[in-house]
């Protein structure tokens, strides 16, 4: 649109329900469960060069014979302003507005018919050096307020308005150092973090809207709130802990974390039955033309390795090789109830003919012994 806003539209349409996998069944869209079509505004520096604004319109269109379109959220509008960081003498605060109005056809046995939010976030970080260690102490605070209609609770449809106010706090410190006369130059820097919230966080009242897709990993064990949006909020009292080795080529990170609660509603949904969480581990080496990272995660209390994943790019002489392996597993009662593998392949060709390509991808089940998908392109 100009500088400081863009615009995107994106549509996925069907004539009639289950049309894609009956006429097409060999098209990526065939597996969604759901298609979708949404026109995105973003912007920034509205009024000063960090600030950023979202706002999203959204509708979905069921894409399965056996689900029902009346209950497919529409989205009008979902609108987010960050306001980006000051700065109060040592302390950064940050805040963010959020709205949405999300509606459907009728409820689902988890969502209300019709669901409004408005909410602002105050974030502040402080953070300080002493001891050759640097310490941050963060705060999060949620101010929110619900509209809901026909949430069914106990065989009952109840409408109302809600209001919650949700502090989390946490203490972070990491303490870098490296050991003299080491060849490799590792850098090793232990770490730990302890974070307390209040005990009640979620009620029932509210439909869980944007927290729902969630993920147990590294990358976000030591945020404050661990779940994708503000819905559900994290109510964890935990002490995390970890270290991280690294030089300019590799980089290797161990991360766990202990539950002072039994009630921590992140902890027990994403699979951690006892305090101690499954241990959580990263590993990776870079050069200017090959990368490869291992991720696993691994389960003290049942003694097995829950998941891995593997990747590699290659810069070869002909183009980009990539590959990625990803292994997942759960159990039930010392029975593995769940156990998927598989593999990811793609090449892209450097440019020949001045600028032509060749590209080709696939996916490949292990288990099955099936390639499930595979396509191969020129441009």
């Amino acid at each position: 649109l100009n500088k400081k806003f863009k615009i995107n539209i994106n549509s996925a349409l069907q004539t009639s329900n289950n049309y894609i996998q009956t006429s097409d069944p060999n098209n990526e869209l065939s597996y969604a469960s759901s298609l979708t079509t949404s026109v995105d505004v973003s912007g920034y520096n509205l009024k000063k060069i960090d600030d950023t604004i979202l706002i999203n319109l959204s509708s979905y269109l069921v894409n399965q014979n056996n689900e029902d379109n009346k209950t497919i959220p529409r989205i009008l509008p979902f609108i987010e302003y960050n306001s980006g960081n000051y700065e109060f003498g040592e302390v950064n605060t940050n805040h963010k507005l959020n709205f949405y109005n999300i509606f459907r056809d009728k409820n689902t046995s988890i969502h209300s018919q019709n669901q409004q939010k408005i909410s602002h976030t105050f974030y502040t970080n402080k953070e300080f050096i002493k001891y050759n260690t640097k310490f941050n102490f963060l705060t999060e605070t949620h101010n929110q307020l619900f509209q809901t209609e026909n949430k069914l609770i106990n065989s009952t449809y109840h409408s109302g308005n809600y209001y919650r106010l949700f502090p989390l706090t946490g203490f972070t410190f990491e303490t870098p150092f490296k050991f003299l006369n080491d060849k490799n130059d590792f850098v090793f820097t232990p770490k730990g973090s302890l974070i307390i919230t209040p005990g009640l966080s979620n009620s029932n009242k509210i439909s869980n809207e944007d927290s729902s897709n969630n993920n147990f990993s590294i990358v976000n064990n030591s945020s404050l709130n661990r779940y994708s949006g503000s819905d559900k909020l994290d109510n964890s009292k935990r002490l995390n802990y970890g270290i991280r080795i690294n030089n300019d080529n590799i980089v290797l990170e161990l991360n766990q974390n202990y539950e002072f609660t039994d009630n921590s509603n992140y902890h027990i949904e994403q699979g951690n039955s006892n305090n101690l969480s499954d241990l959580l581990g990263a590993a990776s080496y870079t050069t200017s033309k090959f990368s490869t990272n291992y991720n696993f995660r691994y389960d003290f209390n049942k003694d097995f390795l829950k998941s891995q994943s593997l990747g590699l790019n290659n810069e070869t002489i002909l183009g980009l090789v990539a590959m990625s392996y990803i292994d997942s597993k759960s159990k039930t009662n010392d029975i593995i109830t769940t156990d998927t593998e598989s593999l990811d392949y793609s090449f892209i060709s450097k440019k020949f003919a001045d600028f032509s390509k060749i590209k080709f991808n696939g996916n490949y089940d292990l288990k099955e012994n099936d390639n499930r998908e595979y396509s191969i392109g020129y441009s």
